[in-house]
Order: structure tokens, then sequence, then C-alpha cells
């Protein structure tokens, strides 16, 4: 499309995401809207040349919670969210967005959106995507596109974020996801640990229980003859 249509296509594309980011709990949504609404966001994500920069950060600025709002197969946007954040992110100048929204803020709602997608490939680790980050599908191949194996690529951006970032603010809001995502590292392996040591113990205990019963039984056997002996 024409880039004089820009400035509508980038409103319209922002206020989807508002629109679609409003979803309450309970809510439910027909499928025909949300895959509509996916097909928008994945032409809009484009990093490539030919992509529409106003539309790209009007999409980034509108949806720093999208991932947060539990819509059905928002996962598949995934790997197109974090292309585009890492960007952003990795760029010092961001020459094309400088003339039409606030760098800085613009850099916030990327920080923010990467902060909302860290926390995936630790909680649902077994999880496939079936889309790659280039955005082609998988086909049969879809291990490639696990959650688990997105973790070095957000943590790279995330400190690749923190090499670029002037901003004190946004500064502050990178160093804290690093903090969160290190506790949760933590928590998880102390769990893993635990899950081991209790299953060594119970096996460990498994096998006294094993030897007992048959003393116990052993026993018992020789007093039924003792006991037929004395009759």
């Amino acid at each position: 499309m024409s880039d004089r249509w820009s400035a509508g296509r980038a409103e319209a594309c922002g206020t989807l995401c508002r629109i679609f980011t409003c979803k309450k709990t309970a809510e439910d949504i027909l499928p025909v809207y949300l895959s509509r609404f996916y097909l928008v966001l994945l032409q809009g994500l484009q990093v490539s040349e030919e992509a529409c920069p106003p539309v790209l950060a009007s999409i980034l600025l509108n949806s720093t919670c999208l991932f947060c709002c539990d819509l059905r197969g928002v996962n598949l946007l995934l790997p197109s969210f974090l292309s585009a954040v890492e960007n952003v992110l990795l760029d010092r100048e961001l020459l094309r967005f400088k003339n039409f929204v606030s760098l800085v803020d613009l850099r916030q709602a990327s920080i923010l959106i990467l902060s909302s997608l860290l926390p995936l490939p630790q909680q649902f680790p077994s999880i496939q995507s079936e889309v790659l980050l280039d955005g082609r599908f998988n086909g049969d191949d879809v291990t490639a596109g696990g959650f688990l194996s997105l973790k070095p690529h957000l943590l790279s951006v995330l400190i690749g974020a923190l090499h670029t970032e002037t901003d004190a603010s946004n500064t502050q809001i990178i160093l804290g996801a690093m903090l969160n995502l290190v506790q949760d590292s933590a928590l998880l392996e102390a769990a893993g640990q635990t899950q081991q040591e209790t299953e060594s113990q119970h096996g460990g205990a498994a096998r006294p229980r094993r030897t007992g019963g048959t003393r116990g039984t052993s026993g018992t056997s020789a007093n039924r003859r003792t006991r037929g002996t004395s009759r």
C-alpha cells in the first residue's frame, strides 16, 4: 500500500491492539476475529526494508500487555514480536522512527513487551510453536519452534537492550526484568533439585520395605512350622 496511507493504517492497528488488550478474563472472542487480528499484526510487524515504520511503532506502543490477556493462540505472534522488539532495542539511532514517535516511549514499550515474553520459556518449556523466528511455518519440524529454544534469544535481546539504552527509567525496567529472570531461574533450579532429592529418598526407602517384607514372611513361615511341630 502507498505510504501516504501509513498514518491511517498506524492509527487503525493501534486501535485494534487497544481493543483486544481490553479483553476481560471470562470474555469469549470469536476465533474469526482473533485470526483476522493476528493476520493484521503479522503484516504490520514486518521488519524488512519494505516495512512501514509508523505501523510497526503503533503496534508496539499499544501492545505492551497483549501477551498478558490470555488471548487464544496469541503465542503464535511471539516470533514476530520478538523480531520487531529486537529490531528496535538493538538500534541506538532508530532513524526510521525519529520523525513521528518518541524514541524513549517506543523503546519503553518494546522493553515491556520483552519483559512479558521472558517467563514463557520457563513456564511452558514443553510447548511448541508452529512458526519459526523468521515467520515461516515449521511444517513437520515443530521442535525448532519450541518455547524453550527461545530463551537464549530473549536473554540476548535483553542484554543488548541494556547496552544500547540511554534513558534512566528504561534502564531500571531492564534491570528489573533481569532480576525477575534470575530469581525465576533460581526457583526453578531449586524446585528441580528438591524433586530429585524427594525421588531419591523415596527410592531408597522403598528397598528396606521390600527387605522387611521378606523377613516378615520368613518369620511367619517359621512360626507356622514351630506351631505344627508343637502340635
